[in-house]
């Protein structure tokens, strides 16, 4: 998973997960409340490649 960019917006994530999953939305509604660890900057919202990562197999991200 190393050929994916460092930062992955919302739509990157949404074309990793299989279809019908989860929606864009739903994951800018996680990273809004801070279940899943992102970064907002101006309108879009940034996740780091290992934490989504970590998030996805089950690692406590929430306080780094």
């Amino acid at each position: 998973m190393n050929d994916l960019p460092v930062l992955l917006t919302p739509e990157t994530i949404k074309e990793l997960v299989p279809e019908g999953t989860i929606s864009t939305r739903a994951i800018r509604n996680a990273c809004a409340e801070g279940s899943l660890p992102a970064t907002k900057i101006g309108r879009r919202w940034f996740i780091p490649r290992d934490k989504f990562f970590e998030f996805v197999n089950g690692g406590d991200t929430a306080n780094e």
